[in-house]
């Protein structure tokens, strides 16, 4: 039932990629459509799920190396953060500490890893299961629900974290001597 649902989403989503390359935006719905919890999927309905992929395709289809890339998207009262930036351990577990400290939260947290080549303006010309060789970027969905008046704290404050543990987990090595 699952696959025949995401398969529908899928082809929505191809009917609706004017001016998208098809065939990656296809591969990129597959992936992060597998990111969903099962049991949660059924609680979407399809224009929902295909407005979620289109959103986050567009977060991710360009982004300079070394960015961390942090937004806030509305659906209606339900507050979308969206997080990009190369993976590396501690992202998710640092966002939900983070949020829970602020008060905010979450109704569900997926994250693909993906893997994604990028030419050198940064956009996306290839997206691929982790298990493919190439660079693996983290892409982080948390759905809350936020006040509106608090959206710039947060993204500051989840941008400024991710900056410690990206240099945290990049000078640990040299730390641990």
């Amino acid at each position: 039932m699952l696959k025949f649902f995401a398969d529908r989403v899928v082809q929505q989503i191809r009917d609706k990629a004017e001016g998208y390359p098809k065939k990656l935006l296809e591969e990129f719905a597959v992936l992060f459509l597998q990111a969903y919890p099962e049991a949660l999927m059924s609680r979407y309905t399809q224009d929902e799920l295909v407005d979620r992929v289109l959103m986050a395709y567009r977060f991710m289809e360009r982004r300079s190396a070394g960015e961390i890339k942090l937004d806030i998207f509305w659906e209606d009262r339900l507050a979308c953060i969206l997080v990009l930036m190369e993976d590396q351990p501690f992202i998710v577990d640092t966002l939900n500490m983070q949020l829970e400290s602020l008060g905010v939260p979450c109704e569900l947290c997926i994250h693909p890893v993906l893997t994604i080549d990028r030419d050198e303006d940064g956009e996306v010309y290839r997206v691929a299961s982790s298990l493919d060789d190439g660079p693996k970027e983290s892409l982080v969905l948390f759905e809350t629900l936020l006040e509106p008046s608090r959206e710039a704290g947060i993204k500051e404050r989840l941008t400024s974290i991710l900056r410690v543990v990206k240099d945290v987990v990049r000078d640990f090595i040299k730390m641990q001597r």
